[in-house]
């Protein structure tokens, strides 16, 4: 793993071990199933995706509420499913 993916490796890490995250199955399967991507050479650009999708998806049926350990992998991650799906370049067409 290069140096991004091992930061978000970390993140998930640090976010999976958390109580909060221990307690809800749907966040702790995601982000075991994200960590074994990485961990396996899938794409960093893939994994961000999906973990963007994931996050921004959950807060919203969660009434933009979600652990606070997602915060660090969030961060890493927000925005990669909008430049995946080429929204980062919609600007220079406008």
């Amino acid at each position: 793993m290069g140096g991004k993916e091992t930061r978000l490796f970390q993140a998930i890490d640090g976010a999976y071990n958390d109580a909060a995250v221990q307690s809800d199955d749907e966040i702790k399967r995601f982000l075991f199933e994200s960590a074994q991507r990485l961990a396996s050479g899938d794409r960093f650009s893939y994994v961000a995706a999906r973990l963007d999708s994931f996050i921004a998806s959950y807060s919203q049926v969660h009434h933009f509420q979600y652990p606070s350990a997602l915060e660090p992998v969030y961060k890493l991650v927000a925005g990669a499913s909008m430049r995946a799906r080429g929204g980062g370049g919609l600007s220079v067409w406008l």
